[in-house]
């Protein structure tokens, strides 16, 4: 310590040179450290990043197209495709790229105003060396906004075989400016230490410098009179030192201040006021410049958000006027566009262009079920297999609810066309699974070939579309190809379809009752409401041929309400006139038993009409049973539970059967007639109507058998104990009127 001592400076000036020293010496290792730290590589970090970045959307591309694609030509969908993966990584991390070819000619790009032009002439030199040899490339874009400058990065675009096919250009700025905030805040805590290192030399300072502390002291307060103008005394300091000497030379520049302290303190005042006035105008034009600037940003703010958003609004217009939202698929929209396009390149190429319409056979009972979003996700399944099932320059487009079409460009004949829509056929053969469930679908397809069938492409839309009614009527689950006498086929059934749509309101439907004959007694049980069309021109049309075309067509709906409601409306008038009709049986269509308020139009009806629900009697069909049993069972138990009859119509010929029979709450099942026309003759068709009745009368079902033409049929029925008859051999469907008089003598023996 002794030896510290020794050592250490005993001249003021010496002492304080030494503390500076010391100081300096600690501000200059936190200054090298401080450098250090923030030298670390952030550029190379942040390029590291931005690479990986870059190829992974890399890798996102090629996942989008074939073996063997290049960027030129691109199918479309695989643009459409790559464009997405584009706007995704946009939308979510808020980054700039583009995808540009082996020609630097950009063919996807994340604000779409670039597609199709080539990369600028300063970028082309650095692109093209990287795609030479294949490594990532770093450049700087001249920013439009605030920014000093957009970094870029460039890497290589291979598709799945690994050609190179063009590249990729992210920017990553945003990660450079990441890791810049990382340093600064690395700086930040430098300087803290740095603050720390400066405290300390401070205090080793003040320990040094205190033994000259007075003598300082009164330099200050001699210093601090002379400014305030106050009267200054000496300072007096004695001695050798630095201090010393400055003492003396003070007290001799005071003396030499005094003189002109006057003619000073005169200019200082007239300066001040000349300033004063200054810093006020200045103020004055500050403020107005800041309040002009704020108002400026203001307005370019709201201009750039109404421009920004305008783009986006643009954007999505021109997405959904092009493709379906749902499916992804192009829409009608796009599809005539392909077409008409199609339709030229076979002109120019003297070609054949098969155009399919194609219908998903009982997507709308799924979708009246089950509901909107089992029902969207079936068209998202079913789009996906049918551009499984083509070729990539092929087009598949959703025109509209469960309508797809295809284009299939340059055919070699007619069995091309055949063998993809055999295949398209083939692939709803296996069930859709959504939810774990397997829904059950098929398609119907209709072929029309350019220019064979048509020239026109209206016509040539109207042709396929003909042919895949065709291909319904047949029985669905098939194809159909467009010919003549399909057409004229066709044309008559829009026909009836159209003739239809007035038949109601022109009041050309009525209804005739065939009476239900009691097995015991031979006394009516009740009537069966059958629905018949008398046109002013096409005359007496038979229900088997208009209530298909009502089905499809959708109007039975309004039909079949009707026939209910003037059902339950003429068995009141019946009532209420003082016969005894029975039982009123009314036949529901599949259509209307799968509306989800079924059951509450029902009713609604059965009050509105005053109709004794327990005499009313809905008769249903196996086939729209077996669609979807447990839900036919719950919408059955409902009825069943407001005392309205049931009945299953031609049982023993539909999907069910027997086997069936205990799940559904009827209350009465009627053998079809086929097996009634030959009870008679026929040994296996005696044997199935016993064992039907057998079984209904071990479920307390009462059993009709429809279709009793003749006595024998009458004599072989007998034995097996039916609750009542219903045909030709009793009584014809008669008109309301007729009837009434064949109740009288019932009514009267009541």
């Amino acid at each position: 310590m002794l030896r510290m001592r020794q050592l250490w400076p005993r001249k003021v000036g010496t002492k304080l040179l030494a503390v500076m020293l010391v100081g300096l010496g600690l501000s200059l290792s936190l200054a090298l450290l401080a450098i250090w730290m923030v030298s670390r590589d952030a550029t190379a970090s942040s390029r590291a990043l931005a690479i990986h970045a870059a190829e992974n959307m890399a890798l996102q591309v090629t996942a989008q197209m074939g073996e063997h694609d290049f960027l030129d030509p691109l199918p479309p969908f695989a643009r459409y495709n790559i464009q997405r993966t584009l706007d995704y990584a946009n939308r979510i991390k808020g980054r700039d790229a583009e995808i540009f070819d082996s020609n630097l000619k950009i063919v996807a790009d994340t604000d779409h105003a670039d597609l199709g032009r080539h990369e600028p002439e300063e970028w082309r030199g650095v692109l093209t060396a990287m795609l030479h040899d294949r490594q990532p490339r770093f450049f700087a874009e001249a920013a439009r906004d605030d920014q000093p400058f957009h970094l870029q990065v460039a890497v290589p675009l291979q598709n799945q075989s690994g050609d190179l096919v063009g590249g990729v250009i992210l920017e990553y700025t945003d990660l450079a400016e990441e890791l810049a905030a990382s340093a600064r805040h690395s700086i930040l805590v430098l300087l803290a230490t740095s603050l720390i290192a400066l405290l300390l030399m401070l205090y080793l300072a003040a320990t040094t410098v205190r033994p000259i502390a007075r003598a300082v002291r009164r330099l200050h307060g001699a210093t601090r009179a002379l400014a305030t103008g106050k009267p200054v005394r000496p300072v007096g300091v004695q001695g050798s030192d630095e201090l010393s000497e400055l003492s003396r030379a003070f007290d001799e520049m005071s003396e030499q201040l005094s003189a002109s302290r006057s003619a000073i303190e005169t200019e200082v005042i007239e300066r001040r006021a000349a300033q004063t006035a200054l810093q006020d105008a200045n103020t004055q034009l500050e403020h107005r410049v800041a309040e002009r600037t704020a108002s400026l940003e203001s307005i370019n703010r709201q201009l750039e958000d109404e421009l920004a958003h305008g783009k986006e609004m643009e954007r999505q217009l021109e997405q959904l006027a092009r493709f379906d939202s749902l499916t992804g698929l192009p829409n009608r929209a796009m599809f005539l566009t392909c077409l008409d396009l199609a339709i030229k390149r076979a002109d120019r190429s003297k070609s054949m262009v098969a155009l399919m319409f194609i219908d998903l056979d009982r997507f709308k009972s799924i979708n009246d079920s089950m509901g909107h979003r089992i029902g969207d996700q079936v068209l998202q399944q079913a789009a996906q297999r049918l551009s499984g099932c083509l070729r990539e320059a092929d087009v598949v487009s959703r025109i509209g609810g469960d309508e797809f079409t295809v284009i299939l460009e340059d055919i070699a004949d007619t069995d091309a066309a055949r063998a993809v829509a055999a295949k398209i056929v083939a692939a709803f053969v296996t069930p859709v699974v959504i939810d774990e469930k397997e829904l059950f679908l098929s398609s119907s397809v209709g072929i029309a070939l350019y220019p064979r069938d048509s020239t026109d492409p209206g016509m040539l839309m109207t042709q396929a579309d003909f042919a895949m009614y065709e291909a319904k009527a047949n029985g669905r689950n098939q194809y159909a190809l467009h010919s003549e006498q399909m057409a004229s086929v066709v044309l008559q059934r829009l026909a009836l379809e159209n003739a239809l749509h007035h038949a109601i309101e022109r009041n050309e439907l009525s209804l005739h009752y065939q009476l239900r004959i009691s097995a015991s007694d031979h006394l009516p049980t009740g009537t069966e409401a059958l629905l018949r069309w008398q046109h002013p021109e096409m005359g007496q049309i038979a229900p088997g041929d208009f209530i298909p075309v009502a089905e499809h067509s959708g109007m039975i709906l309004d039909i079949g309400e009707w026939a209910l409601r003037r059902a339950c409306e003429q068995h009141t008038e019946w009532r209420e006139a003082g016969l005894a009709p029975g039982i009123m049986a009314v036949n529901i269509s599949a259509v209307q038993f799968k509306q989800g308020d079924f059951v509450e139009r029902v009713l609604r009806i059965v009050s509105e009409t005053r109709m004794v629900a327990g005499q009313l009697e809905l008769e249903l069909t196996e086939s729209m049973l077996a669609d979807n049993p447990e839900n036919a069972a719950a919408v059955m138990q409902q009825l069943r539970n407001h005392g309205i009859g049931l009945a299953i119509d031609d049982f023993g010929t539909g999907y069910s059967s027997l086997s069936y029979l205990k799940r559904f709450p009827a209350s009465r099942i009627k053998i079809d007639r086929s097996f009634v026309h030959d009870i008679d003759l026929n040994q296996e068709d005696a044997a199935i109507a016993a064992a039907i009745v057998a079984l209904a009368r071990n479920l307390n079902i009462d059993v009709t058998a429809e279709g009793v033409e003749t006595g024998a049929q009458l004599a072989h029925l007998a034995p097996l104990a039916c609750a009542d008859y219903q045909g030709f051999y009793f009584a014809r469907p008669l008109p309301a009127d007729e009837v009434r008089a064949a109740l009288l003598p019932h009514t009267a023996a009541v």
